[in-house]
């Protein structure tokens, strides 16, 4: 619980340090792995996120342990692992808006600008079209994606939701 509480304070080097004698006495424990994980991902630190969502998927591959995963895959360079479990979630949960945009970022990155698009369509037919580039912001307040990749993310479903409103009045 403390580690929870320092790492929704920005104190994350500290929560990790409470992590782990929690660890060495519960080695298998998948809330401890799971809060782990999620502090890693947003230190930049997908190969060690994988090794604690390792555990949790051995032990419960819950949605929200996939999509963590995917995330984690991504971050760590492989794209097609990643989006493989994204697309899972994404069946699952076809309109969930971070998935949505995680898929959007990994498939930019390998350059199949139709699969963004579509994943562009969904996110934007359940977004409020003055407020795109906010509603992006919020949905990825979780700190998981990089400035960079964010920000691609956004320039891009902006420019979808122009052209679509430019289609729209036509």
């Amino acid at each position: 619980r403390r580690a929870g509480l320092l790492a929704r304070a920005g104190r994350e080097e500290e929560a990790l340090e409470v992590l782990r004698p929690l660890l060495e006495r519960r080695p298998n424990a998948y809330d401890v792995h799971f809060l782990q994980a999620q502090i890693l991902l947003r230190v930049a630190r997908p190969a060690d996120a994988l090794r604690s969502l390792g555990v949790c998927m051995g032990r419960s591959p819950g949605p929200e342990v996939v999509l963590l995963t995917g995330i984690a895959l991504s971050l760590a360079g492989d794209s097609n692992g990643g989006k493989r479990l994204l697309r899972a979630v994404h069946e699952r949960f076809p309109t969930d808006r971070l998935v949505q945009l995680w898929l959007i970022a990994c498939t930019l990155e390998d350059g199949e600008k139709e699969s963004a698009a579509e994943y562009a369509a969904r996110f934007l037919a359940a977004a409020a079209p003055d407020r795109v580039a906010a509603e992006i912001e919020e949905t990825l307040a979780d700190g998981y994606m990089p400035e960079a990749i964010r920000e691609r993310v956004t320039r891009w479903v902006v420019s979808a939701a122009s052209r679509h409103a430019e289609r729209s009045k036509s």
